[in-house]
């Protein structure tokens, strides 16, 4: 029985010291902001107060130059400062000469340490980041006005200019030109008597029309490369198929019909037993349509 008692005495004891704690904490921190050590960058409040050495104010130096989107580190008794990998600050503990972006500053009171923490006086950081310090009544209330250290101002300028630029060149570009329709390829009269004559030629013919259009077509700039893009088979042209040639000479067709007909004009001039084959009427046609 007495157990139980102790047990919920102490059960409630210390249920009240929690209670007076949680009560004490917020009135702590409005007591140390009600002393005026409170810090605030860019309206959010820093968790290590300000201090006064020597009648001069300091802030820590590396929670106050992080939160200004900077980097410190320490060699020895020298800190450094970096930004975007530029140099901001280089000082010694101790010492009121600074190199402030690689010119020499005097400090308004030197690089302070305390209780492994190293603090620079408040006043350096309108000269470092160019911010705005006022004194409140909770401390002191920092505004950053270099955003874009690291970036010199008229690269601004010529970022824009390269924007425009390229809006300008993207409006301007030429549109491709659409290749010619299957369908208004075969209108074209050497087209059409081309593929209704392949299939009455011999394999010999066949190929040779083919071996014609290909090396006329390179001597354009057109390899067969291009021919194999376009769908065309140029293994089975080369061996004589029908519909291999006749996709050859629709390919050709698209890329110049003037090709076309210097390919197969070359044929006829170079084997003349080609144009003999044919009946007098499809020859003469034929001829017609080459311009011989």
């Amino acid at each position: 029985m007495q157990t139980g008692v102790l047990r919920t005495g102490v059960g409630r004891l210390l249920a009240t010291v929690m209670t007076v704690a949680a009560l004490l904490v917020p009135a702590i921190n409005s007591q140390a902001q009600a002393d005026g050590t409170g810090i605030t960058i860019d309206g959010v409040t820093m968790p290590e107060p300000s201090i006064i050495h020597n009648g001069a104010a300091y802030v820590p130096m590396r929670s106050t130059f992080e939160k200004l989107d900077s980097d410190v580190t320490f060699q020895g008794q020298t800190a450094t400062a970096t930004m975007n990998g530029n140099n901001l600050l280089s000082a010694t503990i101790g010492s009121t000469d600074a190199t402030i972006r690689g010119v020499s500053h005097p400090l308004d009171a030197p690089v302070y340490e305390e209780n492994g923490l190293v603090y620079i006086p408040i006043t350096a950081l309108a000269t470092i980041f160019g911010a705005q310090i006022t004194q409140t009544a909770t401390g002191w209330n920092i505004t950053s006005a270099a955003p874009h250290v690291g970036m010199p101002w008229w690269l601004w300028p010529l970022i824009a200019l390269a924007v425009l630029g390229l809006l300008w060149w993207f409006m301007r570009r030429p549109t491709p030109t659409a290749a010619p329709s299957i369908a208004g390829i075969a209108q074209n009269p050497l087209v059409s008597t081309l593929l209704g004559l392949i299939p009455t030629l011999g394999l010999e013919h066949r190929m040779g029309i083919a071996g014609s259009i290909l090396d006329t077509f390179a001597s354009k700039g057109f390899n067969a490369q291009s021919f194999q893009n376009g769908g065309a088979d140029i293994a089975a042209a080369r061996a004589g198929n029908i519909s291999a040639v006749g996709d050859l000479v629709k390919q050709g067709a698209s890329f110049a019909p003037q090709g076309l007909r210097d390919a197969v004009t070359t044929y006829s001039q170079r084997v003349p037993s080609f144009l003999t084959s044919l009946s007098p009427n499809v020859a003469s046609s034929l001829k017609g349509l080459l311009g011989a």
